[in-house]
């Protein structure tokens, strides 16, 4: 069976300043980038500019996945980061118009709308 070939053109990039990244996550608009960082961090970028928009800073040990909620209503969308901590965070992102707000200017940490604990076993 014959796979049909792909190419890939690179548009754009961004040096982390931080090394490792587990995962990426496009939002379901187009408009923002999240990544899952080894650093225990998650960072918000702008889709068409990566410029940087937030960093969220919750988890006590390295960020293994990001997604965004695809919520009709933009303001009731959230971001959600599982780490390897054992713990689930839910963000709320708020934008206003054509401009993204986050509750703190960039590289400012923010605080998690909801927490979920997973239990030892």
């Amino acid at each position: 069976y014959a796979h049909p070939v792909v190419t890939c053109t690179l548009q754009d990039y961004v040096t982390l300043v931080n090394p490792g990244v587990s995962q990426l996550c496009v939002r379901g608009d187009g408009r923002l980038l999240a990544s899952a960082g080894w650093d225990h961090r998650v960072r918000v970028f702008g889709w068409k500019k990566l410029r940087p928009l937030a960093v969220l800073q919750y988890h006590t040990d390295m960020v293994l996945s990001v997604a965004f909620s695809d919520h009709q209503e933009p303001r009731q969308r959230l971001l959600a980061a599982g780490s390897k901590d054992q713990r689930v965070s839910l963000w709320k992102l708020c934008s206003s118009g054509h401009e993204f707000e986050v509750y703190g200017a960039p590289e400012q940490l923010c605080n998690p709308v909801l927490l979920f604990f997973q239990l030892p076993a």
